[in-house]
């Protein structure tokens, strides 16, 4: 008799102890990156994937590195979003490719929308329209690495397709191919000037700029939101100095 009291005692403690882990949400670190997806190819004939990241710059697309996707047919594209507040991932499928190999990027087009409607949570982020060049200087930004983490270098223009860090000695790790360069301003959010090509260089968003609308304009009707560069060195001098005027 005593054995079974305590027997039932213990399953009503696993029960209330199972049900209120179910109803808890996971503690995660505040997410800074929500724009910032995983892109993963598997390769069903060598058993094969390439892990890396990439921006969600609209609802259907994606822009990522060209060293992310495999031109085997066998090879299949998936992006990863978190779902709102929970530890869930959502896949979804690449509908369409759209390969630049002389700029190095890629630009995917997704089978459906990623959306708050579909429990996923979104940042805006806004692309650089024009590079930035040697003569404008150094900047510190942020090469994100997952919603979560970023690594602070200090970057410069090397020339109007690439941008640069000296930074010795590195953090890089091969999952970070596609991932943004961005800088992070108060007044303008997170604005993307480039996606990183290897440990030292990112592409420049500008290089691409015309090549993004162009692709998005003809095959859907969403829009990406650019900046130009000029109000970019205003926003961020006016910052340093306590001068910007609330719009």
């Amino acid at each position: 008799m005593i054995l079974l009291v305590k027997l039932s005692i213990s399953i009503l403690l696993f029960t209330f102890s199972a049900f209120s882990y179910a109803i808890s949400p996971p503690i995660n670190p505040p997410e800074k990156y929500k724009y910032s997806v995983q892109v993963d190819t598997y390769n069903t004939n060598t058993l094969t994937s390439i892990n890396c990241q990439g921006t969600l710059i609209s609802p259907s697309w994606v822009l990522t590195g060209l060293k992310c996707i495999e031109n085997d047919s066998s090879a299949k594209t998936y992006v990863a979003a978190m779902a709102d507040y929970f530890d869930v991932t959502y896949l979804i499928s690449v509908k369409k490719a759209y390969k630049f190999k002389k700029k190095k990027f890629v630009l995917l087009q997704l089978d459906e929308p990623i959306t708050t409607s579909s429990n996923v949570m979104l940042s805006d982020i806004t692309l650089l329209r024009e590079p930035l060049l040697p003569e404008h200087g150094r900047f510190s930004a942020e090469i994100v690495k997952d919603r979560y983490e970023s690594t602070t270098f200090n970057i410069k223009g090397k020339k109007k397709k690439t941008l640069r860090h000296n930074t010795r000695p590195v953090e890089f790790e091969k999952d970070l191919k596609g991932s943004a360069w961005v800088i992070k301003t108060h007044n303008l959010g997170d604005v993307q000037i480039g996606l990183t090509h290897t440990r030292y260089l990112a592409i420049q968003t500008a290089s691409i700029a015309n090549k993004i609308d162009r692709i998005i304009r003809q095959n859907s009707g969403e829009t990406v939101n650019w900046i130009d560069r000029q109000t970019l060195l205003d926003t961020l001098a006016c910052e340093a100095e306590g001068t910007c005027v609330e719009r």
